[in-house]
């Protein structure tokens, strides 16, 4: 943590099996930002199987369990994520243990589906001096915040109109992705060819379906046909390690397992294409230029992997039903070189690889 940081940046996401990994990281890149800038990011999460509270205070971050217990609500589509608790007790369980620590934050940030404007409010009467940062995909519930995030491709502000008050700034589009500071363009644009017939393979950190080990099996014969090699990417939390690890043993010459790989930025540039989950990593692969086959492992992940194909950034496949059949398609027809380029460039211009530090910049200007 920045040694001269004087204010707090309360962050508030979850990660399980059950939502996958993405909230969090995603958090843990804005923190690392933040930090730079003289905040202390301090998480708070609910401890539910899968959770990164590990990884958040190896990155020099606190992390708060929440652990309060109170009766479900459905109000939204996502709130069983809260799993035996609702948005106001979970808001109520935030400023206590806030309050016990002494810490009364600057800045709030919330990145969770099952959180929308009950949740804000009690925070900004708890703190009404401290500003709002929400985080979204869905454009599907009221919030109560002064700025509002939606990364995705194909979001406008007017997607927010009937959620957000009036006074909100909302940040839409990829121009503000919250990428990692290795996805800045700093290095050379990569348009050429890697050097190995790579293909990263890529479906979520959790991963709780085991979708990397179906598209292994979706690719087996072509990897071996056209001399290609997989470098498979999962994180600690993934349920199937031994599954995986034990595929990549057994075709040595097919496949590598790499498990919380620190650079993705360097991994992905080794590559010639990509097949990935929707979300976050779809624009990390946008920004270095890699050619990439986009499952939509989830429903939220949908209206953004359709947007990217409508762009001709990315190769897309609907559902994990289709990877059997549409992933082996598309590796078919991205050995095409040119077809590659084409696409490398078209993702490029999705995404540069600064929207974190325009995030940064705009909670700056709300703090000040």
């Amino acid at each position: 943590m920045n040694g001269a940081a004087t204010k707090t940046a309360l962050i508030r996401a979850d990660a399980s099996l059950t939502m996958g990994s993405g909230h969090v990281m995603r958090m843990l890149t804005l923190a690392l930002a933040l930090a730079q800038k003289g905040f202390e990011p301090v998480f708070a999460c609910r401890l539910q199987p899968g959770h990164l509270k590990q990884k958040i205070e190896t990155h020099g971050f606190a992390c708060l369990p929440l652990e309060n217990k109170a009766a479900q609500e459905t109000r939204y589509m996502h709130s069983h994520w809260l799993e035996g608790s609702n948005a106001l007790a979970d808001a109520e369980a935030c400023v206590e243990t806030c309050n016990t620590r002494d810490l009364r934050p600057t800045l709030v940030v919330v990145d969770h589906y099952a959180l929308g404007a009950e949740w804000e409010a009690r925070i900004k009467q708890a703190w009404p001096d401290c500003t709002l940062l929400a985080v979204d995909d869905l454009a599907d519930r009221p919030h109560a915040c002064e700025l509002l995030l939606d990364q995705n491709p194909g979001r406008n502000a007017g997607d927010y109109a009937p959620w957000v008050p009036s006074f909100c700034k909302v940040l839409a589009g990829p121009s503000h992705a919250l990428l990692r500071k290795q996805f800045e363009p700093t290095q050379p644009a990569r348009i050429a060819p890697a050097q190995s017939n790579g293909v990263l393979v890529c479906m979520g950190g959790a991963d709780p379906d085991n979708l990397n080990l179906l598209v292994l099996h979706s690719l087996k014969d072509r990897l071996a046909r056209f001399g290609w090699s997989a470098h498979v990417v999962a994180g600690q939390t993934n349920p199937n390690l031994g599954s995986l690890s034990a595929w990549c043993e057994s075709h040595p010459q097919l496949a590598e397992l790499h498990v919380d790989v620190g650079d993705m930025a360097s991994l992905m540039r080794r590559c010639k294409l990509a097949v990935g989950a929707g979300g976050v990593m779809a624009l990390e692969r946008c920004a270095v230029g890699l050619p990439s086959i986009t499952v939509a492992v989830a429903e939220n992940q949908m209206p953004g992997a359709c947007a990217l194909e409508r762009l001709g950034a990315v190769g897309f496949v609907s559902s994990p039903a289709a990877i059997a059949t549409e992933v082996p398609m598309w590796f078919d027809t991205l050995m095409n070189e040119a077809l590659r380029k084409t696409m490398a460039h078209k993702a490029m211009q999705v995404c540069d690889g600064l929207g974190t530090q325009r995030v940064v910049q705009a909670a700056l200007e709300l703090c000040q």
